[in-house]
């Protein structure tokens, strides 16, 4: 009679009783010839049969061998085409005029401010782009043609959309927005700043970037589509005084006056809040701005 000798198993301490490793181990050391045959196995069938034991064993086991035997490195048919049917192409178009459409809507929603230089169109392609473009090349279950169909969906999208709207004024105010007068004459529109999301302290930074002074040099400030700020300023001999555009941390302390205060030196002061400049005599107290009726004055800067 054949003595076949007892297989020896690791030691297992009690705590380990319920660890999800320990679990089966007498299982797994008695039928680790079995899987070792099986691993040099490459059939369908035996790998099925594999992963199938592997799993009763312990499902993280089971799991892991069966996502190696499933994931094949540069299938070229998966990194093209993947899995899905070729009709799902005509739904990725479709998944991308809305999307498209989507963005440029948020966009014009978000305001000139947000773009930089860019237009709407601009922008909304370059985040369609970003996209489409990014996922292909990372994910493994996103077929590169997929990204490819996004890609030319939305050129051909935006090369429509600029064709439409050249041809439309009004999809062209819609989809473009109109310049906005931020300084009138020397004046500050607070209604376009309101309307576009801007501060004071937003229009000044924007028009010292133009080397303006104060706003008397300004006779008009224009906030373009594309969000940057053109400005047209009065000749040297219509150059009048006007508010500073200093940074507040800039301007010195007690130089804001407000209204009920005699004025100890005669000269022009300016409204704070739009600029408004008018000539008060000496003792003469501070009214209301005639243009505003804000209370806050400062004294107007003059240049040569």
């Amino acid at each position: 009679m054949t003595i076949i000798p007892r297989p020896s198993f690791p030691y297992r301490r009690k705590s380990q009783s319920n660890s999800i490793f320990f679990q089966k181990g007498f299982f797994i050391s008695a039928l680790r010839y079995v899987l070792s045959a099986l691993r040099r196995s490459s059939s369908g069938a035996m790998k099925t049969f594999r992963a199938s034991v592997c799993f009763e064993l312990n499902p993280i086991f089971g799991l892991i061998i069966k996502s190696m035997d499933e994931f094949k490195t540069f299938d070229f048919h998966r990194i093209f085409f993947g899995d899905l049917p070729y009709l799902f192409l005509l739904e990725i178009v479709f998944r991308t005029a809305i999307m498209y459409a989507y963005t440029i809507v948020l966009l014009r929603f978000l305001g000139k401010r947000s773009m930089g230089q860019l237009s709407t169109l601009e922008l909304a392609i370059i985040i369609c782009f970003g996209s489409a473009v990014g996922d292909p090349m990372m994910g493994k279950d996103i077929p590169i043609i997929h990204g490819m169909v996004v890609i030319t969906s939305v050129a051909l999208l935006q090369t429509g959309a600029e064709w439409v709207i050249n041809r439309n004024k009004r999809l062209e105010a819609f989809m473009e927005g109109r310049p906005d007068c931020l300084v009138e004459n020397g004046l500050i529109v607070n209604s376009s700043l309101d309307r576009n999301n801007l501060s004071h302290e937003d229009l000044f930074r924007f028009l010292r970037t133009k080397d303006i002074e104060h706003l008397g040099q300004v006779k008009n400030a224009f906030f373009e589509t594309s969000g940057l700020v053109s400005v047209w300023c009065f000749s040297k001999p219509e150059v009048r005084p006007g508010l500073g555009i200093l940074p507040e941390e800039q301007i010195a302390e007690g130089s804001i006056i407000t209204s009920g205060t005699a004025v100890k030196d005669a000269g022009y002061f300016s409204c704070k809040n739009c600029g408004y400049t008018d000539h008060v005599n000496l003792l003469t107290k501070l009214g209301e701005c005639k243009n505003c009726g804000e209370k806050e004055w400062s004294r107007a800067v003059e240049t040569d």
